[in-house]
């Protein structure tokens, strides 16, 4: 069982801009006000670099900005894999609850880490206490190869050990039927145990082009579903 008071804090920045900045503590776990301390430090640093994103955004392409990471702590990742900006602390305490989710804008605040990511075949595995997902595994590109029907094979509910199985989890578009099937792909953003989030991302080229992003957070009882970037 987790120790709710080893609560692992986490917050994401979606940048839609093809960057991920992870910022992660690799120090032995510290104490609770400290910790906190450094939680907010790192949150404004994040603000920092979304203010620039935004700024650049609107400027000629070349535009930069230099931010100095030298001697930060906790450090600071780039994964561009995912589009996010993430910084992990761990915290001995009750400051943050364990398993709660709070938005602000562009932040997530995750507490929790009992999330595990894998591939296993043609299915990707998603996991926490209370739920079991498996989300279909396809990269194809003949017409109608990708179902999203298939996309969820199946939800496990652990507490009271049932299984739903899905018959079909399309997602369609405006009433149009003919989005619910093309090509594309599907991929495991973050591959894992101990983790506070797992998100498995498809890339649907329909007679409209979009992204779906399923994701599991710390804590669920629920798959949250997200469709980007219609286009």
């Amino acid at each position: 069982m987790v120790n709710p008071l080893l609560s692992s804090s986490f917050i994401v920045l979606f940048v839609f801009a093809g960057i991920i900045i992870v910022i992660t503590t690799l120090k032995p776990m510290i104490g609770e006000s400290q910790s906190i301390l450094q939680l907010t430090e790192s949150e404004q640093k994040i603000k920092t670099i979304e203010n620039y994103i935004e700024e650049i955004r609107t400027e000629p392409i070349g535009a930069k900005r230099r931010i100095e990471f030298e001697n930060i702590m906790p450090k600071i990742f780039i994964d561009s894999k995912a589009d996010e900006i993430y910084t992990e602390h761990r915290i001995k305490g009750e400051s943050i609850a364990y398993g709660s989710r709070k938005e602000e804008g562009n932040f997530i605040r995750i507490g929790g880490n009992d999330v595990s990511c894998s591939d296993v075949g043609s299915y990707f595995k998603m996991e926490n206490s209370h739920i079991r997902v498996y989300i279909q595994d396809v990269n194809c590109s003949t017409a109608g190869c990708l179902d999203t029907s298939l996309n969820i094979k199946n939800i496990t509910q652990k507490d009271k050990d049932v299984t739903i199985s899905f018959v079909n989890s399309s997602v369609v578009l405006n009433n149009d039927y003919s989005t619910a099937t093309g090509t594309g792909y599907s991929q495991l953003l973050r591959a894992g145990t101990d983790l506070p989030l797992c998100t498995v991302h498809f890339s649907v080229n329909s007679t409209k082009d979009y992204d779906i992003f399923y994701t599991l957070y710390a804590g669920a009882d629920f798959l949250d579903i997200r469709i980007e970037n219609i286009r």
